[in-house]
């Protein structure tokens, strides 16, 4: 089975720094779970602009553990946040990105376990 990551990009950063690998897993790791709960209250309240603004910045870190598979739909929903246009397209879109993350997670947990607290 495929992984749902890819750390080659996170591997040319480090440049051989295994400890700052490891510190960007651990960052992703533990900032995701607050990301997805601040979604969901930004997209509960239809708070467009917080929506673009949060997922912007999640797209960053989404390449940089190399998540590449969600990162058309994470665009896609920053684009539709951005125009407010087709709305209704966002909570299916968002909830593709929050599976997916979580399942991140999971394989995360599982192959980095060692270093994950």
């Amino acid at each position: 089975m495929d992984k749902l990551y890819d750390l080659e990009y996170l591997d040319q950063l480090a440049d051989g720094d295994e400890s700052f690998k490891n510190e960007m897993i651990q960052y992703f790791f533990t900032n995701t779970p607050k990301v997805l709960d601040e979604m969901k209250q930004f997209l509960k309240i239809e708070d467009w602009v917080e929506v673009r603004e949060l997922i912007h910045r999640y797209i960053a870190n989404l390449n940089m553990i190399g998540a590449n598979s969600i990162i058309p739909v994470a665009n896609d929903l920053e684009r539709l946040a951005e125009q407010e246009l087709n709305i209704e397209d966002i909570p299916a879109k968002w909830l593709i990105i929050d599976t997916f993350c979580k399942e991140l997670l999971l394989e995360l947990k599982r192959d980095f376990n060692s270093i994950l607290t």
